[in-house]
This record gives C-alpha cells, structure tokens and sequence, in this order.
C-alpha cells in the first residue's frame, strides 16, 4: 500500500508541479484586479492539491522506510520460530 501510493505520488508531481509554476506565474504577472482575482484563485487551488501530494509523497516515503527497515527482523523472527 505505501509503495503504491509512493508511485501514485511520484507519477502525478511532474504534472502538479508544471501546474502550480504556471499558476505562481500567472499570479505573479497579473494584470488588474479581475485578472488577479481569478489567477488568485486558480493558485489556492492549485497549491492546495500540490501541498497535499507533497504530504501524500513525504508520508508514503517515511512508511516504505519503516517497512524497509522492518522487513530484516520480520525475516529473521520467522528464521528463528520455524
């Protein structure tokens, strides 16, 4: 489960990250309150789901980790029971 959201994650961020840059530019050079308005919320949006996808991708990582790390004494419990 960890590794497949870990790859979930890592598959969308390429395109969330070209997303939230191009809404960061568009924000940034908005011209007018209307066009800032709209790029304003075009970027909340955007940096709301690329903040969780960073969550989702920092949480699955620590998870894989400990798993990993797990996985040797798993291993050698069972060596030892059997």
């Amino acid at each position: 489960m960890a590794r497949e959201s870990l790859a979930e994650a890592e598959e969308e961020m390429p395109s969330l990250s070209e997303e939230y840059f191009s809404a960061e530019y568009e924000l940034e050079f908005a011209n007018g309150k209307d066009e800032y308005k709209i790029a304003r919320e075009r970027f909340d949006d955007v940096e709301k789901r690329y903040n969780a996808l960073l969550a989702k991708d920092s949480e699955a990582r620590e998870q894989v980790e400990r798993l990993e790390g797990e996985v040797p004494d798993l291993e050698q419990a069972y060596e030892d029971a059997s």
